[in-house]
């Protein structure tokens, strides 16, 4: 079960590498800690946006949430502890290539839920493709395959 209270997001500071089960801890946090708050960026949380939440997390991470841990995790006491971005950044040194794409796929999904995209979810959506450290050539699959 992903704990609510991210606990893995905040012992990521007091260590830089961690077990194989560690680490797909904060994989899954960070899919929740994610999806939630992009259900508020735009101050308008459709109710297709928690239920798709839940679907994501449920797809990426093989753990089911409810509508209530979607809303917990929105609203957070971590983001009173830091940013999202200060979070975002000390993961993507531990997480691979292959699952911030799929992070980041499912975020566009959340984004387009509602059938209408803001500024603030544009922002948003960029914010957490450049704290996860991720390249254009990332996100449309452009991976070298011959050195000169």
């Amino acid at each position: 079960m992903i704990r609510t209270s991210l606990s893995a997001i905040f012992k990521l500071f007091d260590e830089t590498s961690g077990s194989a089960e560690e680490d797909v801890e904060l994989f899954n946090e960070t899919v929740l800690m994610t999806l939630s708050r992009a259900t508020s960026v735009d101050s308008n949380i459709h109710p297709a946006e928690i239920g798709l939440v839940r679907d994501m997390v449920s797809e990426l991470t093989g753990q089911d949430i409810t509508d209530s841990d979607v809303r917990v995790a929105a609203n957070s006491h971590i983001y009173e502890e830091g940013s999202l971005s200060r979070y975002l950044n000390a993961v993507s040194v531990r997480l691979p290539v292959e699952r911030k794409i799929a992070l980041i796929n499912a975020l566009a999904t959340i984004i387009k839920a509602d059938e209408r995209i803001t500024e603030r979810e544009v922002f948003f959506f960029n914010m957490v493709v450049s704290d996860l450290n991720l390249r254009a050539s990332d996100l449309v699959g452009l991976n070298q395959t011959q050195a000169f």
